[in-house]
């Protein structure tokens, strides 16, 4: 029995494409459906050995090398290591389409996972969604396309319009055989289509303000109208010769949001919303005035007939209306470049924000002084209590131990779309929001704010709400950052000898100091975040990067005291017998650029080294100075920003770099001399449960141990399959769960008697960047319920912990009741 691909395209009636005209240059057009159009789909019946791959043939899809079988769906066992699925070719719209499948699971004992994937631009990519399958029945699951790739940032990129193939999978802890049949690949009813990218447009060689415009028709009485636009004030926008929209009342709302930035350049360009009620059927001109220079970005979009969607963006067709020349320019596809603008976006008209009314819970009330927030005049530091079991904690002015748990992400964030656009149309002003979200996560029993991303306004607030802070102070500036043999930037690390970084890091910590020192509620701050020193959970790394210009010279001058200044020991140490890789000089390392990097996972995992080709000793000797150099550079840059610190900030915490979950003995020594380590762990590797591994733990007491300085955990949370968000790292089923792993991870911390503190992540979702559902808040801004009930839960329960410990005491030996 044949089975195919049984694939459909939509049909228009020919009358009906006779009277509307055909696309015009710069407009594009979306023809809507009213039920779901179906493109692919397959039911028939095929028992299969996972991993399969269905192919195109003649004029259909069909299945390759399949062992027939009668029945209703496909069964999949799994064959072996690894995953087991189905994955067929089927090319589909991103934007405008959607997957649903039926499966049925057995019952399992442990944990498994659904997988849904989407392979774009010729298979070379995968997007993966996370599913948490029911057991022991036929369940039907539906996905948008462009929900599994997730993200505003990824669907700025033409290459993701279209899918090669589609998949469904189980991970590989599921051994028994599954099923999964009904897979229909289907076109949305009224969906947006494919996105139009504007191109953003400078007038060059104008004068003073210049002006662009644009003639189209439109064929129809249009609805559902709406216009964006994005330009350096003062702009306005004519359509009809009549003025639409000006950039004042969009300055106006710019100072009731002043940490939202720059409306035009840098990394956020906000767009202004922009009323086109006077659009007509027949000829139309727009036209934009923006100072010279400006960069200019526009779509429009309305609706035609009952079921055309028409677009307008910033493009060629545009003309110059007094003199200038026009100069397009890609908008680029990386966070950096963001732009908050359809089609980038979600139109306003096309897709109405949702009126969210405030979720409100009964706020808890903690009552253990260790946990009571405070903002107090003077120095913060940390100590030892002997009253508590040795245990440290940071050290307020007044001498009285504290126990941070913190909260990050209080802000708009540009990588955040979804969520920023909520929050502006629901409040009026950037303080009324920061007061409401500072209110709400002291009443879930949080006692401090945080860096990642989180806002001065935030920080004033909290400040104002008596709850202290830690800040961020932003360590690289502007480099030089150090290179590799091939010539790569590691732009998290600046060549800690060159002299320009040196003076731009002073100028940055002083600036700084100028606005925290008067702050009493900023104790203390990180330098910097995640770096890739040796030893993180990923394996990042700084080793080999020695030729940046101070650096190299650096390296140069050190390698001629470990070596006595005897290129041909160095030579014989580095090489042994291969005299071709031999150097002339200590000098000619500069230019021959030897590269570590192929030993670096040798150097980190016992037995490699033996396992590779040529001698051991040599490869060691070879990786082990890059090693041993990496780590005087790390020690330099370390030593270097804690010396000005100190100097312009003496009575603020001054934390380490957020570790990356770990680093190496020699990395970590860097970091001893400074106040608090400070270190990012995600509970995230044991199976469904958020937990620390004993790996984790060791780690963590291994920080303690090789430093002597306190542990405060800078980035730590979980995410649940609930959010239906297909970020890669999930651990729950639900919300409910989420809660109750707060608590677990709250516990083991309290076991650890050098961890002063945890800042969770996150105050919101990372919707529309890494597409993870971290938030104590979803994009609407919505409070998790279930979660919130557990974090309240966890803190009460610290608190009850602390209070029950008659030995507290105030280092002046004052009991605490």
């Amino acid at each position: 029995m044949r089975r195919q691909l049984i694939f459909c395209s939509a049909m228009y009636l020919a009358g009906v494409l006779l009277a509307r005209s055909a696309d015009v240059p710069g407009l594009g057009r979306t023809q809507l459906v009213s039920q779901p159009e179906i493109k692919a789909s397959w039911t028939s019946p095929a028992a299969v050995s996972s991993p399969v791959m269905i192919q195109q043939g003649k004029g259909a899809f069909e299945w390759v090398s399949l062992d027939t079988e009668r029945g209703d769906a496909i069964q999949i066992s799994r064959s072996g290591a690894g995953e087991s699925g189905v994955k067929f070719a089927v090319k589909a719209n991103v934007f405008e389409d959607s997957i649903s499948f039926c499966y049925w699971i057995p019952k399992t004992r442990k944990p498994v996972e659904l997988q849904l994937s989407l392979w774009t631009e010729n298979g070379k990519k995968e997007f993966i969604a996370h599913i948490d399958p029911a057991r022991e029945r036929w369940v039907q699951e539906e996905w948008k396309l462009s929900d599994v790739i997730g993200g505003d940032v990824r669907r700025m990129n033409p290459k993701l319009r279209e899918t090669v193939a589609v998949g469904i999978r189980a991970d590989s802890s599921l051994g028994l055989t599954w099923k999964v049949r009904d897979v229909l690949v289907r076109k949305l009813p009224n969906s947006p289509g494919p996105m139009t990218i504007p191109s953003q447009i400078r007038i060059e060689g104008g004068a003073g303000m210049v002006q662009i415009a644009r003639e189209f028709t439109v064929d129809q009485p249009p609805s559902l109208k709406w216009a964006q636009v994005i330009a350096k004030t003062p702009w306005k926008v004519w359509l009809n010769d009549k003025v639409i929209a000006t950039s004042e009342p969009f300055a106006a709302q710019q100072a009731l949001w002043p940490d939202l930035g720059s409306p035009a350049e840098g990394s956020w360009r906000r767009a202004a919303d922009v009323n086109l009620n006077d659009l007509v059927k027949g000829r139309n001109i727009l036209k934009i005035e923006a100072p010279e220079g400006s960069p200019v970005i526009f779509a429009a979009g309305w609706q035609e007939w009952a079921d055309v969607r028409v677009v307008l963006v910033s493009d060629g067709q545009w003309k110059s209306l007094n003199g200038g020349t026009i100069k397009l320019e890609a908008i680029e596809s990386s966070s950096q470049s963001i732009v908050d603008i359809y089609p980038l976006r979600l139109p306003v008209e096309w897709a109405p924000l949702e009126s969210v009314k405030n979720v409100s819970w009964q706020a808890t009330k903690l009552k253990s002084p260790l946990l009571a927030p405070r903002v107090i005049a003077g120095k913060w530091t940390l100590a030892q209590f002997p009253q508590h079991g040795n245990r440290w904690f940071l050290r307020d002015p007044k001498g009285e131990p504290f126990f941070a748990l913190g909260s990050q992400t209080l802000a708009l964030l540009h990588e955040n779309y979804g969520y920023y656009r909520h929050v502006t149309a629901q409040w009026p002003s950037e303080e009324q929001w920061t007061e409401h979200i500072v209110q709400s996560i002291k009443g879930m029993g949080f006692n401090t704010v945080a860096v990642a991303s989180t806002w001065r306004g935030a920080f004033d607030q909290a400040g104002k709400a008596g709850m202290p802070g830690f800040h961020f102070i932003g360590s690289a500036v502007k480099g030089p950052f150090v290179r590799d043999a091939k010539g790569n930037v590691l732009d998290q690390m600046p060549d800690p000898w060159d002299e320009s970084w040196r003076k731009s890091f002073r100028q940055a910590a002083e600036s700084k100091a100028a606005l925290w020192n008067p702050q009493p509620n900023i104790i203390g701050f990180f330098v910097n975040n995640e770096m890739p020193m040796d030893g993180n959970i990923f394996g990042r790394t700084i080793v080999g990067y020695v030729y940046s210009d101070a650096c190299g010279k650096q390296f140069v001058a050190w390698l001629k005291q470990r070596y006595a200044g005897d290129i041909q020991k160095l030579n014989a140490t580095w090489y042994g017998t291969n005299s071709k890789r031999y150097h002339q000089s200590f000098e000619a390392i500069l230019t021959d650029k030897p590269d570590p990097a192929p030993f670096q996972k040798m150097w980190h995992i016992p037995g490699l080294m033996e396992a590779g080709n040529g001698p051991v000793e040599v490869k060691k000797a070879f990786y082990g100075d890059f090693h041993a150099f990496a780590a005087r550079a790390m020690q330099e840059y370390a030593g270097y920003m804690l010396q000005v610190l100190r100097e312009v900030m003496p009575t603020k915490i001054i934390g380490t770099n957020r570790f990356q979950g770990g680093a190496d003995e020699a990395m970590l020594m860097a970091w001893k001399d400074y106040d608090l380590i400070a270190w990012n762990a995600y509970p995230i590797w044991d199976e469904r449960q958020e937990k620390y591994t004993r790996a984790q733990l060791d780690a963590m007491s291994r920080a303690f141990k090789l430093t002597g300085k306190p542990l405060l955990i800078t980035e730590w949370g979980s995410a649940t399959y609930e959010a239906r968000l297909p970020g890669t790292v999930v651990s729950f089923a639900k919300y409910q769960e989420q809660g109750e792993g707060y608590g677990q991870v709250l516990r083991q911390l309290y076991e650890l008697p050098f961890v002063v503190g945890a800042i969770h992540f996150a105050w919101q979702d990372l919707a529309d960047s890494e597409r993870q559902a971290w938030g104590i808040v979803d994009s609407y801004g919505r409070p998790r319920e279930e979660f919130v009930r557990g974090i309240v839960k966890a803190h009460e329960w610290l608190d009850s912990q602390f209070l029950s410990n008659k030995e507290i005491a105030s280092e002046s030996g004052v009991s605490k009741p």
